[in-house]
């Protein structure tokens, strides 16, 4: 799913001809752009090879040609292609992981073409929406875009078919599209459903031979990616034959790089299924001898990584830790997946050799790459949501501009129509003032949003983190010094430090998602009493650690209508405040009873979360009122910013339902609410 935007430039430069290096081709495309003198569909053609070009070489020159290639579409009235170029970022943006970003722009993608007839790229579209969804871990809409996409690609086949053209991409597009759908139901565990997603898709291609080069490529995937799944769900018997199935394609074309993944491929299947590492080792040298072949460094990075593997189920932990070494003299310093692949494997290797002082090193680079992934993913996130919010503001202003210009059209006419047309004209203009103030309004409150969600960012992330660096700072430089116990205890801290500021982390997730619109409100009938249970479970723990007493009022079944996660999540953070500003000996009370109003003519149920902490005070209780943050250290010390209860307040807001408070300083509190 990663390698998408990879594909796509491999498949340009395949189609643009094998005799030309991608520099000269950037340099011919921009000068034909520059000159003007190709025809409108090279033009086109030209703005999507260098987005895709540049996306892996130069981020700022993507964006340029990107907007330079909507403006032209838009001049040549070219939905489909606009369509495209949108679509284009939207994979750029989820290659990158910036996701909210990829929603943002596959979106307009979609709603360019929506109901016009252009079948082909919608599906393109859908498929694409698919991909991004998958990215940002949301399963469920994830398989409904691709279903939309076979939809959609089931159509324009059709119509193929009555004009009698080739159908074989669409082929090839169905057989992917159940491969993408089987890597979903994977991840949801459901690997009955996966299995039977590869079956249809290898079905489709046995049935529709070809020897195109992409189609042999998915087949090569689709025969290893079903082996692996048999080999988790405990059928190697039906994985074996498929892997040498993958391995003979691409002996026959030839394909190095994919006979260098079949060969770790089946080294795995000999390790894990049939422990027999003397055999595994035979196809994992051939991998490195043909990696070694291609001269490409990550391919025979790859291999030595599976050599490094392969030794260490042997037990020949020096042959194990000199291909780890010889793997890590290749992988490049962003690579920071694999380096910590092989910084754990080096931690286990020079700890069973006895070499302490190199076991230490493994772990003290292990820790640094941890915590390079950690600081990464939260910057990722941050200037993720900066992305989106700018380029919002970027899309209304290129719309006020172009209704500044259809104005400018529409007065020009309506003057040449003469005195009869005034009324229009005025009428037109009065249409104008409005849409232009509505838009200046919709921009004031996107800027408004975005500044009050940095400073959530600036005053209650910013001092939480730079604790953590300086904690860190500290046990590297003193580790050495510190006793077991000492570090334990350090590390515990440490520990609860970094669950908190998670915490506060979802909660700006989850609150810049309901402002933007992302969090769908999704009601379902179910039993909350059992929902609550894995979260009953988690605050007990809490309770139990700060020695406060947790009792839970709840009937056997409690069937309410509602979003089964914006719900879970309102009472965890209930529960979990209410834990936090409680102190030892007191008492946390959670209480399920059935109610009735006039607002909801059926039983509904009020939630109510009380504790005999130390309260709030008007002030308080004030600011959650008017959904403003205020910072408060809990019992223990532990760290809050009040977002938590803004959350809870705008979630519940989508069920039609209020956040009720009553407290005290001093005497606890008391929240609940009514679904």
């Amino acid at each position: 799913m990663k390698n998408l935007l990879l594909f796509l430039l491999l498949f340009v430069v395949g189609q643009a001809g094998a005799q030309t290096s991608i520099p000269e081709k950037i340099q011919l495309y921009e000068q034909e752009i520059a000159e003007g003198k190709v025809d409108e569909i090279k033009m086109l053609k030209n703005y999507i090879d260098l987005i895709t070009f540049y996306s892996h070489i130069d981020i700022n020159k993507t964006h340029f040609y990107f907007n330079k290639a909507i403006v032209y579409a838009q001049e040549k009235e070219q939905l489909d292609w606009e369509s495209a170029y949108w679509r284009r970022m939207a994979e750029v943006y989820y290659n990158f992981g910036k996701i909210d970003s990829s929603y943002y722009c596959i979106d307009k993608a979609i709603a360019l073409v929506e109901g016009k007839g252009y079948d082909y790229e919608q599906c393109a579209n859908y498929q694409t929406q698919g991909g991004a969804f998958f990215m940002g871990h949301e399963y469920e809409k994830s398989l409904n875009a691709y279903l939309q996409a076979l939809e959609l690609n089931n159509k324009d086949r059709l119509q193929k078919i009555a004009m009698r053209e080739n159908v074989q991409n669409n082929f090839g597009i169905e057989a992917s599209i159940h491969r993408f759908i089987s890597r979903i139901y994977s991840k949801l565990l459901n690997y009955n459903k996966a299995i039977d997603h590869l079956l249809i898709a290898k079905k489709i291609l046995d049935d529709n031979p070809t020897d195109r080069t992409s189609f042999v490529l998915l087949q090569i995937e689709l025969h290893g990616e079903l082996a692996e799944l048999y080999m988790t769900t405990k059928q190697p018997e039906k994985a074996l034959p498929l892997l040498n199935k993958s391995y003979e394609l691409a002996v026959e074309r030839e394909f190095l790089p994919e006979m260098v993944l079949e060969l770790c491929r089946l080294s795995n299947f000999y390790c894990v299924e049939r422990k027999d590492f003397n055999r595994a080792i035979t196809f994992t040298k051939e991998a490195l001898q043909i990696a070694e072949k291609t001269e490409m460094p990550y391919l025979i990075s790859y291999a030595e990584r599976n050599m490094m593997k392969v030794y260490f189920g042997l037990k020949d932990y020096q042959s194990s830790s000199y291909y780890a070494e010889r793997a890590l003299s290749k992988t490049e310093e962003g690579d920071w997946d694999n380096l910590q692949d092989v910084y754990g494997h080096l931690i286990m290797i020079y700890a069973l050799l006895n070499n302490v002082s190199q076991a230490e090193l493994y772990v003290k680079k292990y820790n640094e790459v941890t915590s390079i992934i950690s600081d990464k993913n939260l910057h990722n996130s941050l200037q993720e949501m900066a992305v989106k919010y700018e380029t919002q503001e970027k899309q209304l202003e290129i719309e006020r501009h172009k209704a500044e210009i259809e104005h400018h059209k529409a007065r020009q006419q309506m003057f040449i129509g003469g005195l009869a047309l005034a009324g229009l004209l005025l009428a037109m203009l009065v249409l104008i003032v409005v849409q232009r103030n509505r838009r200046n309004r919709q921009l004031a409150e996107i800027n408004a949003l975005k500044d009050k969600f940095f400073s959530i960012i600036s005053h209650d992330l910013k001092n939480p983190v730079l604790t953590q660096h300086n904690a860190l700072q500290l046990l590297s430089d003193h580790a050495c010094k510190w006793d077991a116990g000492t570090l334990s205890d350090y590390s515990g801290k440490l520990l609860k430090s970094s669950g908190e500021l998670i915490d506060l982390l979802k909660n700006l997730l989850n609150w810049s998602l309901m402002q933007s619109g992302k969090e769908v409100y999704s009601p379902i009938m179910f039993n909350l009493t059992a929902i609550l249970q894995p979260e009953i479970n988690i605050i007990k723990s809490m309770a139990a650690s700060k020695n406060i007493t947790f009792d839970i009022q709840t009937p056997p079944t409690a069937i309410v209508t509602a979003d089964e996660n914006m719900l879970k999540m309102v009472v965890r953070n209930l529960l979990a405040n209410a834990v936090k500003f409680t102190a030892s000996g007191g008492t946390v009370t959670l209480e399920i009873t059935p109610h009735t109003t006039n607002r909801i003519p059926h039983t509904a149920h009020r939630i109510s979360v009380s504790d005999t902490g130390i309260g709030m005070s008007d002030v308080e209780t004030q600011c959650i009122a008017s959904l403003r943050t205020r910072s408060k250290q809990g019992t223990a010390g532990e760290h809050g910013t009040g977002l938590g209860l803004i959350v809870c307040k705008e979630m519940l807001a989508k069920h039609g339902s209020t956040l009720n408070v009553e407290s005290e300083e001093g005497k606890g509190s008391r929240f609940w609410f009514t679904v």
